[in-house]
């Protein structure tokens, strides 16, 4: 992707994710970044489908920490934007728990 190209946002992103990826685009450092199309792809069909949506990000989000693992890094922070279910979710797929309650 060129500095001079605009990406356009897929209408699943909520309002929130839009001014995200807004932010993104006016800072330079990731003018350069580009959601890949086998990601993107996942998310078609699935504007009125919040849902499906959080399954698709929670499965990516976990497939990605595995493949950075992979590479050695042991250390995740998620961004969920007050949404717990959806990092506790990734967490699940990553074989991660909440500790039992003494």
């Amino acid at each position: 992707m060129k500095n001079n190209q605009q990406v356009t946002p897929s209408p699943v992103l909520s309002q929130l994710q839009k001014r995200i990826v807004e932010a993104l685009q006016a800072n330079p450092v990731f003018l350069a970044l580009a959601i890949p199309a086998r990601i993107a792809s996942l998310y078609e069909g699935l504007e009125s489908d919040p849902e499906t949506r959080d399954l698709v990000t929670a499965h990516v989000a976990a497939e990605l920490c595995h493949r950075l693992a992979e590479q050695g890094v042991d250390h995740f922070h998620f961004y969920t934007m007050n949404r717990a279910g959806l990092s506790l979710s990734t967490c699940r797929l990553l074989g991660i728990r909440p500790k039992a309650a003494a």
